[in-house]
C-alpha cells in the first residue's frame, strides 16, 4: 500500500504545525542531560548488579548480561531522559533437550517455560552448583512449569538485600534511591542533584537461549533481520490478566527487544510520528492507550508500507492517514501482537474503554 502523494493548503498547514512540534522541547531530548542520566543509570545498576552477585550465588550464577529496551533506547522517547527501562538477563541451567516451550492457543502472546523432568532429576546428580542451584526447585509448579511470581519474588529479595548490603554504594552523584514493585518491573528511584528524579524499571527475564517457538509469525521483514535480532528473544514476567486460563502464573510475555528496535527504520518520518502520537495521547488523556500499542500500530504499518514511503515531506498526509488507522483499531477493538497475528494486545491487555 502506497502512502498518499497529493497535498492540499490543510495538509500543508498540518505538516508545518507537526514539523514545528518535532523541532521542540516536548519532541527534542536534551543531549547533555540525556548522557549525563544515563551515565548515573549505568553506574548505579552496575554497583547494585555486583552486590546482587555479592549476597546470591544462584543470582551470580544465572545473571547474562543486561539489556536496555523501552523508548530512550528505541528513540522514541518524549522530552527529558528520566525514565530507563532495564531487562536483567538470567539464564537458566537446563538444556534445550530438557526444555519445552508451550505457546497456548489461547494466550498466543505467551508461552509456558516446562521441564520434562523435575529439577532434581536433571540438576542434583553430581553436580557442584547442587547447594545453590537447589532454590530452583521452588520456581517450578508440580507440573514442571516454571512460576513467574516465583523469580519475581525471588528478585525482589536480592535487590531488596543488595541495596542494604555493605556491597552496594551508591554513586557520589545520587542523593537517594527508593524502590517500589509494580507487575514485571522492579523500580529504582533514583533522586540526584537539584532533586531530578531518574526512574529505572528493572525487570528480570528469561534467556531465550533456545530456538525461535515456531509459531512467531515470521514477516519478511523480520526475516530480513540479521540472525542475531531474530533468536534475540526474551521470557518476560508479564501478567496474563484472562481469569479463564489455567494455571496463569506460569504464563510469560514473548518479547523480541532487538528485533522491535532494528524493524523500525532510522530515517523518513516513522519515529517522530510515534513520538507525535504519543503526545496526542498524553494531550487527550487517553491515558490506557500504551506506548507499546502505538508502537506496534506503526511496526504493522511498516509491513505493508515500505520505509521509502515515510518521507519527512509527507508527515502531515502520513499523520492523518495513521489517525485514521488508530480509529479503526479502536472501534473494532483490534490489535493484532507483531510477533503472533492471532494474539489481540488489546484484549490480552485487560484494558477497557481506550478513548
Amino acid at each position: 500500500m502506497a502512502m498518499a502523494t497529493s497535498s492540499s493548503p490543510s495538509t500543508d498547514e498540518l505538516k508545518k504545525q507537526l514539523i514545528s512540534i518535532v523541532n521542540s522541547d516536548k519532541i527534542l531530548l536534551k543531549r547533555q542531560d540525556s548522557a549525563e542520566n544515563l551515565a548515573i543509570v549505568e553506574d548505579t545498576v552496575n554497583r547494585l548488579i555486583t552486590a546482587m552477585k555479592q549476597v546470591d550465588e544462584l543470582f551470580n550464577d544465572m545473571y547474562q548480561r543486561k539489556v536496555y529496551t523501552g523508548s530512550y533506547w528505541d528513540g522514541l522517547r518524549l522530552g527529558s531522559a528520566t525514565e530507563f527501562d532495564l531487562n536483567m538477563v538470567l539464564r537458566l541451567p537446563f538444556k534445550e533437550d530438557d526444555v519445552q516451550i508451550i505457546m497456548p492457543p489461547a494466550a498466543p502472546a505467551f508461552l509456558q517455560y516446562h521441564l520434562k523432568r523435575s529439577v532434581m532429576n536433571i540438576l542434583s546428580l553430581n553436580n557442584t552448583k547442587w547447594p545453590f542451584q537447589q532454590k530452583l526447585v521452588g520456581f517450578f509448579d508440580k507440573e514442571n512449569n516454571l512460576v513467574r511470581g516465583e523469580v519475581q519474588s525471588w528478585i525482589q529479595g536480592v535487590i531488596t538485600k543488595a541495596l542494604s548490603s555493605p556491597h552496594f554504594q551508591k554513586p557520589a552523584a545520587v542523593k537517594r534511591i527508593a524502590t517500589s514493585q509494580s507487575g514485571p518491573a522492579f523500580t529504582l528511584f533514583i533522586t540526584i542533584a537539584g532533586g531530578v528524579q531518574i526512574d529505572v524499571d528493572l525487570v528480570p527475564v528469561i534467556d531465550g537461549c533456545y530456538p525461535t517457538p515456531k509459531k512467531i509469525h515470521k514477516s519478511p521483514r523480520f526475516n530480513q533481520l540479521k540472525q542475531v535480532y531474530k533468536d534475540f528473544w526474551f521470557m518476560v514476567p508479564k501478567p496474563y490478566s484472562s481469569k479463564s486460563a489455567k494455571n496463569p502464573d506460569t504464563f510469560w510475555r514473548i518479547s523480541f527487544p532487538e528485533a522491535e528496535k532494528n524493524l523500525l527504520p532510522t530515517d523518513g518520518c516513522l519515529k517522530n510520528l510515534i513520538k507525535l502520537f504519543k503526545l496526542l495521547r498524553d494531550a487527550q488523556n487517553w491515558d490506557k492507550l500504551a506506548s507499546y500499542f502505538i508502537k506496534t500500530l506503526f511496526l504493522l504499518e511498516l509491513d505493508v508500507t515500505p520505509k521509502t514511503n515515510w518521507p519527512q515531506d509527507q508527515i502531515g498526509i502520513i499523520f492523518l492517514k495513521m489517525l485514521g488507522k488508530l480509529k479503526a483499531a479502536l472501534e473494532t477493538k483490534q490489535l493484532s501482537y507483531y510477533f503472533n497475528r492471532n494474539a489481540n494486545l488489546f484484549s490480552a491487555s485487560g484494558r477497557q474503554g481506550y478513548i
